[in-house]
């Protein structure tokens, strides 16, 4: 594929199937978090044409969020963005979460941070780097496996959480997950929380990409950021 640099001080990235265009960033103020999803979801949607990709996903009964998902086959991947005036000390405490929720985890950041990012992700987290307009895999994440039965629960609607623990009588959310972690099965939580996350994205992926035809800008972020409503009417 090819890749044609221009440079420019944009918040957009063009995507085409036979080319890519990306913007190099090169006004003085620093490489924001927007520019960086913009990127990364480019890329995403290059690598991965039939991956849904959401923005600022709520998982861990909705406490954390999940700056980048995105859903191939069963698995989804995390992704957590350090932009240059992000802090990283806490970072290892934000990732806990991550690890009991995605099957791949990512920390994405700039050729300015990297290097503390390094110091504070765990090896088993993966590493991405936005440089340029320009995504990088630096380190591959690790599968994880053994996830948190209540946090796949949490993503669940109450109805879902009924059915599978047969107490209709439980009405507190944090109670139905609780018995579910207890009566159900990893795989089968497992597979009900990519289930309705799928279900959830979906159509504002189809959205999407009916709407974008070679350029990626801050509206197709707002696409994907929350579920979508039953109906979508595209932009004109």
């Amino acid at each position: 594929m090819e890749v044609l640099i221009i440079e420019a001080n944009a918040d957009v990235a063009f995507f085409d199937r036979s080319f890519i265009i990306l913007f190099i960033y090169t006004g003085a103020s620093p490489v924001n978090e927007i520019q960086i999803k913009i990127s990364l979801v480019a890329s995403l949607y290059s690598e991965f044409p039939h991956a849904v990709l959401a923005a600022e996903v709520p998982f861990s009964y909705g406490t954390r969020r999940a700056d980048i998902v995105m859903l191939s086959g069963n698995e989804a991947t995390g992704f957590e963005i350090k932009s240059e005036g992000d802090k990283v000390s806490r970072l290892d405490y934000q990732l806990e979460s991550y690890k009991d929720f995605f099957d791949f985890c990512y920390v994405v950041c700039v050729a300015k941070n990297i290097s503390s990012v390094r110091k504070t992700v765990p090896s088993s987290f993966g590493i991405v780097m936005v440089q340029n307009g320009e995504v990088s895999f630096v380190r591959r994440s690790k599968h994880y496996k053994r996830l948190n039965k209540e946090a796949l629960a949490s993503v669940l609607s109450s109805d879902t959480l009924r059915k599978l623990t047969g107490r209709s009588d439980l009405r507190s959310k944090h109670e139905l997950c609780k018995q579910a972690s207890e009566v159900c099965t990893l795989r089968n939580l497992y597979e009900h929380s990519r289930t309705q996350l799928f279900e959830r994205y979906a159509p504002s992926m189809e959205l999407l990409k009916g709407d974008v035809n070679s350029v990626f800008s801050p509206d197709d972020i707002q696409t994907i950021t929350r579920s979508a409503p039953t109906e979508l009417v595209l932009r004109s």
